[in-house]
C-alpha cells in the first residue's frame, strides 16, 4: 500500500497511544506484484512539504516517496521544523527543494545523537537511491548507535560557533597586521 499523502495530520494517536494513519484517499493499494511495481499518477496528491522530490518532478510514487515523507515527519516530531528550509507549499517544487541543503536536525536540537541526525538525513536525501529502502531500516537506525553515523564529523562552524569564530577573527587581525605592516614598509 502507499499512503501517497502522509503528514502529521493523518496520523492519529489516541489516548493509548495506538498510532493510526487516516485519510486513504490518495492510497493505492494493490497485490504483492502491482506493489512492488511503481505507480503512475497525473496530478499531485500529498502535501509538498512532505511530497518527495522524485513525485515534485513527475515521476511515479514509490514505498520509498513514503519513507521520505515520513523522515520529514520523524524530523519535525524531533525539532519543530522542516529539514529544508521552510517556505510556502505552493512554492515548492523539485528544482527549489534540490537548491536546499539538509537542514541538520542538531542545530535545533543539539542534544540529539549525531547518528540520529544521520539517520533523519538519509531518510529525506534527494535521490531516493541513497534513502531507506524500507522502514524498519530507518526506525533501527533512529534507535540504535551507527558507526556511518556517528563516525561523520560535523563542521567546526556547527561543533563550535564561538571557536569558529574567533578563529576567523584572529585570522583576520594576522592578515591585517600583515597588510599593514607591508604598506608601511613600502
Amino acid at each position: 500500500m502507499l499512503h501517497r499523502d502522509l503528514k502529521p495530520e493523518n496520523i492519529h494517536i489516541d489516548r493509548h497511544g495506538t498510532v493510526r494513519l487516516i485519510d486513504f484517499g490518495s492510497a493505492k493499494i494493490g497485490g504483492a506484484a502491482e506493489i512492488a511495481s511503481v505507480i503512475a499518477q497525473t496530478d499531485l496528491l500529498g502535501t509538498r512539504h512532505y511530497t518527495a522530490p522524485e513525485v515534485l518532478r513527475g515521476e511515479p510514487a514509490t514505498t520509498v516517496s513514503d519513507l521520505f515523507a515520513f523522515g520529514v515527519i520523524a524530523y519535525e516530531l524531533l525539532t519543530g521544523g522542516l529539514p529544508y528550509r521552510e517556505s510556502s507549499d505552493a512554492q515548492i517544487n523539485a528544482k527549489r527543494l534540490a537548491r536546499r541543503p539538509y537542514r541538520s536536525a542538531r542545530a535545533a536540537r543539539p542534544d540529539l545523537p549525531l547518528w540520529v541526525d544521520g539517520a533523519l538525513e538519509k531518510a529525506v536525501r534527494f535521490d531516493p537511491a541513497r534513502r531507506y529502502a524500507v522502514e524498519t531500516e530507518f526506525l533501527y537506525d533512529l534507535t540504535h548507535p551507527s558507526a556511518e553515523f556517528s563516525e561523520r564529523r560535523q563542521p567546526l562552524l556547527e561543533r563550535n560557533p564561538t571557536g569558529f569564530w574567533r578563529a576567523v577573527a584572529l585570522v583576520s587581525l594576522l592578515v591585517n597586521l600583515a597588510l599593514l605592516y607591508w604598506l608601511h614598509r613600502g
